[in-house]
């Protein structure tokens, strides 16, 4: 909001705003597109670029799509619609923005028995091989420090975490669950995933020092290999694997992170909000990215606070009320109505 009256502090005739809403709330949201409606009575021209489809539809006059650098669809918002604006940001129909389910097998990855953290209680689930495992619920619900606690990052007091046959110890450490083959993509991209100061090459080989180096020396040889397979698997759009992450687009920056995780090829993927902050063409790209990997065998483990997103990509969704699991539903037979229900701890 400071930034946004700076810029109005130029008496400014033309303002441009890039993803202007990702930090705000709903009621700063609502303050924002009162003043630019005011500021667009008096002749002021906006320019307002973001991955949220609904406010542009709220607030804009025309829209332009782009895909690829290029131009593809200019047109009246009034004669377009969300699923029209989606097909072409994707290059398919809407309905066919998830790929088909079907990849999970009878094989358990991973099983988590009365685990009990700082505000997860008592959780208990079974993660399948090949599975997409989806787990939603409000802000607070504890889904978020769930994976933390698999993943090593955060303590927790209770309970036991197992990857196939083999049960961790207690409060293992990153170390030891990434080596048990347990991976997280965090929520927060920037402050958590990558170090934006470095370069693509850099932040996929720190994450695989093992990989990339022998008796304690780095293999320049080996971290071109596995940044170049990363970056052609991903699809990461840069100038070169030098360029500085923080220079990088949101969805790229991510694939980023996903890169670095999948050079270590794990055996279950921890995601939490995996789409957050990217556009809908880059979502796409990330679905059918979860569910070749899903195909290929790993059990994938994904927070998301979005219901249609959670039903899409899933096969199975749990959803956590105050720190425990309060639902379960196969995601073939899931509603949002469902899902609320369980959200607020109702039981149906």
């Amino acid at each position: 909001m400071v930034a946004f009256a700076r810029a109005l502090a130029n008496d400014a005739r033309v303002l441009i705003l890039d993803e202007p809403t990702a930090s705000l709330t709903d009621t700063e949201i609502i303050e924002l597109f009162s003043v630019l409606r005011s500021l667009r009575a008096e002749g002021v021209a906006i320019v307002y670029v973001s991955h949220r489809l609904e406010e542009v539809f709220e607030l804009c006059d025309r829209l332009t799509i782009m895909r690829n650098g290029e131009t593809v669809l200019t047109k009246a918002v009034a004669d377009s619609h969300i699923d029209e604006v989606i097909s072409t940001m994707v290059g398919r129909a809407a309905g066919e923005l998830f790929p088909a389910r079907g990849t999970a097998t009878s094989e358990v990855a991973l099983r988590v028995e009365g685990l009990d953290g700082r505000r997860v209680k008592d959780v208990s689930f079974v993660a399948r091989k090949g599975e997409v495992l989806g787990i939603g619920g409000l802000a607070g619900s504890g889904r978020s420090e769930l994976l933390r606690i698999l993943a090593g990052a955060q303590k927790h007091v209770a309970g036991t975490v197992s990857v196939g046959d083999t049960t961790l110890p207690a409060s293992p450490g990153v170390g030891r669950a990434l080596d048990a083959g347990i991976a997280l993509v965090p929520e927060e991209r920037r402050s958590q995933g990558v170090i934006l100061s470095a370069t693509i090459q850099d932040n996929i080989a720190l994450a695989n020092i093992p990989a990339v180096s022998s008796a304690g020396v780095v293999s320049g040889g080996r971290i071109a290999d596995i940044v170049q397979r990363g970056m052609a698997d991903l699809q990461i759009k840069a100038r070169s694997p030098r360029q500085h992450v923080g220079e990088l687009s949101g969805g790229n920056q991510q694939k980023v992170v996903l890169a670095k995780m999948l050079a270590r090829k794990p055996k279950v993927l921890l995601m939490d909000e995996p789409t957050r902050g990217i556009d809908v063409g880059t979502k796409a790209e990330i679905y059918r990215l979860i569910r070749a990997l899903a195909a290929g065998g790993t059990t994938i483990i994904a927070v998301s606070s979005e219901l249609p997103e959670l039903i899409g990509m899933s096969d199975r969704i749990l959803i956590m009320h105050e720190g425990r699991i309060s639902g379960e539903v196969p995601a073939e037979n899931a509603d949002e109505e469902i899902l609320l229900a369980y959200c607020y701890g109702k039981t149906r």
